[in-house]
């Protein structure tokens, strides 16, 4: 008895990290896809009249190109994440069934 409860504590532990890890990564990507459209719109597309005019210059600058990068695959990552997790539980439910 003792055996079978330790195989399946094994079993949930290694679970558990692995669903850690990737809720990591989507984590990850969630918090650099927000950190840079903060910091996008405070440097690249400040909310002025200058701003407005500066910013056919700011956003060619090599910050604003690498801050609209990592919005752009953070959109995409997220997107991906999303498909992926709606397609697993789908999968889940119709093995299920």
């Amino acid at each position: 008895m003792k055996e079978k409860v330790n195989v399946i504590i094994n079993y949930l532990y290694k679970a558990v990290v692995h669903v850690f890890n990737i809720s990591a990564i989507y984590f990850f990507w969630i918090f650099i896809h927000y950190l840079s459209s903060l910091l996008y719109h405070k440097w690249c597309a400040p909310v002025s009249i200058i701003g407005f005019i500066l910013s056919p210059l700011l956003i060619t600058s090599p910050h604003c190109k690498a801050l609209l990068w990592c919005i752009n695959t953070g959109h995409e990552i997220i997107n991906i994440m999303w498909v992926s997790i709606g397609t697993y539980s789908i999968s889940k439910l119709l093995g299920a069934i």
